[in-house]
């Protein structure tokens, strides 16, 4: 990957030819991502080290369907392979999460969602706005 990043470079004192063609150069650039994505996945692939075997889930799958040609080995992507189901779900969760300052994470879901703005919590920022209800000085700056 390091070569293709190296050819594809923009160098001040030296003439790129890859980099003046236009479409070749738009295709040379897909066939490369192509080609390392693929030697990524080759590499999990082969490299994985849980045992996807022993995931019941899969053996149900193979004993109620009788078809052989069916059978082939579970490779789980990583949530590093960018893409990937744990990727994307990943992300998912992070979009869920508020993260307070002490690094504590607050998931957020429908139901929670719901009850927190019937009862909402009580906060410094909820405790100033009732405080400056509660004061008619203090409410004409805050409105």
């Amino acid at each position: 990957m390091n070569y293709y990043a190296y050819r594809m470079m923009i160098r001040t004192h030296e003439e790129n030819v890859i980099l003046k063609c236009r479409r070749l150069f738009q295709q040379f650039a897909v066939d490369m991502y192509v080609k390392v994505e693929t030697e990524r996945l080759a590499f999990i692939r082969f490299n994985q080290k849980l045992r996807s075997e022993d995931y019941i889930h899969l053996r149900d799958a193979i004993h109620s369907d009788g078809d052989v040609q069916n059978i082939g080995r579970l490779t789980i992507l990583p949530s590093t392979y960018i893409g990937s189901p744990r990727h994307m779900h990943e992300y998912a969760q992070d979009a869920m999460t508020s993260a307070f300052g002490n690094g504590q994470r607050v998931y957020f879901t429908e139901a929670n969602a719901a009850q927190r703005a019937e009862r909402p919590p009580s906060t410094t920022l909820t405790s100033f706005f009732a405080m400056c209800e509660a004061d008619p000085f203090a409410a004409t700056d805050v409105r």
